[in-house]
């Protein structure tokens, strides 16, 4: 385990700086703020803050069970939307606008996913080198990106960069229901982990349990993670394959200490993987100590997937009700986006590359945690095609809600090792220095996407600066 309050505050810090650096956008539009209006701290798409706002009134107003003010009719309100109900209720009962609530519920949930999300690259890298690194690649990483000239001016744009969620700045502190929804899933990640590795039902449970509010908070967050766990199953089924001999015996491979099965062999520290699972990697792996587990481990995750599974029959069965809330298949049609399967690998840019140079490391390590995030982070790359030919009407672009820069992130340190272990010792220059140009290289965006925040509403500034007598 990582030790040392040094390194807790190093990466405090970064989570802190990281939150500081996406609310530049935001402090410098309410700075510009002309002379007798206000500006009511818009984020993202201003209709879509609007209909969130106007949640989280009903809420304000003493309501749980919501409804749409988006049109003229009358509808039967619903328990839908009940994170902005909750929202609105705190702003009431700690006497703040819906406005303030919803900017620090960015600020206090995007805070909190980073280091929910550094909690599990704590849980996988023993060494406190990894860790810090895994924690700096998931707030760097990004999409590749080009630049061109438009007008005899220099043109910016990662790819697929029209979805906010790829932004390098925006997905920090991001829509609140989904960071919420995130978090959410992280932990339910988490405990599903542990209730596989140590066969426990009461942590199947409680994860099922996260999942079921991560998919009701926003359905699309669970459909990628239970993806995700396919990937991951999958993984495992084809590695073990593998691993038969054609006698039909068992491959015999040396564990060292700590059960890693390339943590001595090349050279790295005992530390490097010594997680959560190298206190458990004494045990066993042949084929017929996981056919005697794998029964309980089967149920414990069919019991995860139904858990988590009844939020996205519920919002399914509710979308078949009646308007407003069938509108949301009318929407999900129309946000399929002719983006092709090419440019969203490119979207996920180089700290993936480098993940799947790790890909033989992550899958030896036989860590539960390692594989569910490794399922998250590719799953949407079959799932795409997938769901275009098999469920047209839902929608691909939802899979660029899936917020996979955090596995990416904490699963490229696996690449940095391979890198390490390649080039070893007299060679590290090389892999120090490729690592030097892919951070440089990520951290550019960062710089465009402020000043493209920055400047996005100009045209019609009455738009979104409202005057004070309204």
């Amino acid at each position: 385990m990582v030790r040392g309050k040094l390194v807790y505050l190093i990466v405090f810090l970064l989570a802190l700086t990281a939150v500081l650096i996406s609310i530049i956008p935001d402090l410098i539009l309410l700075k510009r703020t002309p002379a007798d209006t206000i500006f009511p701290l818009i984020h993202n798409h201003p209709e879509d803050y609007y209909y969130y706002l106007s949640l989280m009134r009903q809420g304000y107003d003493g309501h749980w069970l919501l409804t749409s003010y988006m049109t003229p009719e009358n509808f039967s309100p619903a328990f839908v939307h009940t994170f902005y109900a909750l929202t609105g209720h705190m702003a009431k009962w700690f006497n703040l606008t819906i406005v303030n609530v919803y900017f620090l519920s960015r600020i206090i949930l995007g805070f909190l996913l980073i280091l929910s999300s550094f909690f599990l690259a704590h849980k996988i890298f023993g060494s406190k080198k990894y860790f810090i690194r895994a924690c700096i690649f998931l707030l760097i990483n990004n999409g590749f990106w080009l630049i061109g000239f438009n007008n005899k001016q220099m043109d910016f744009h990662q790819y697929l960069s029209f979805w906010t969620r790829l932004d390098p700045v925006m997905r920090i502190t991001y829509i609140p229901h989904h960071l919420f929804s995130t978090i959410l899933a992280v932990w339910s990640v988490y405990f599903l982990s542990q209730a596989l590795e140590k066969k426990l039902l009461r942590y199947s449970l409680l994860a099922g349990l996260l999942g079921f509010l991560a998919g009701f908070v926003y359905f699309a967050t669970m459909l990628s993670l239970l993806g995700g766990l396919g990937m991951a199953v999958l993984i495992v089924f084809i590695y073990q394959f593998l691993r038969i001999s054609p006698a039909g015996g068992a491959k015999e491979e040396k564990q060292p200490r700590g059960g890693m099965l390339f943590e001595h062999a090349h050279g790295l520290d005992p530390d490097v993987t010594s997680g959560e699972f190298g206190r458990c990697a004494k045990k066993s792996y042949r084929p017929q100590r996981l056919r005697q587990d794998s029964f309980y481990k089967i149920m414990l995750i069919a019991i995860y997937v139904i858990l988590s599974g009844l939020s996205l029959i519920y919002l399914f069965y509710l979308s078949r009700t009646g308007f407003p809330w069938s509108g949301y298949n009318q929407v999900a049609e129309k946000f399929t986006f002719s983006f092709r399967l090419w440019e969203y690998i490119l979207s996920l840019g180089p700290f993936f590359m480098l993940m799947l140079f790790g890909f033989k490391l992550i899958v030896k390590k036989l860590s539960v945690l390692s594989l569910m995030l490794l399922g998250w982070a590719i799953f949407p790359i079959p799932g795409i095609p997938l769901f275009r030919f098999f469920l047209p009407d839902l929608g691909d672009v939802y899979f660029l809600e899936t917020a996979t820069y955090i596995p990416i992130g904490i699963l490229a340190g696996f690449g940095l090792m391979n890198l390490e272990i390649i080039f070893a010792k007299r060679l590290k220059i090389i892999s120090a220095l490729i690592l030097i140009i892919v951070v440089i290289y990520s951290l550019i965006p960062f710089y465009f996407s402020i000043m493209s925040q920055s400047h996005q509403w100009t045209t019609y500034p009455y738009n979104i600066y409202l005057p004070r007598e309204v």
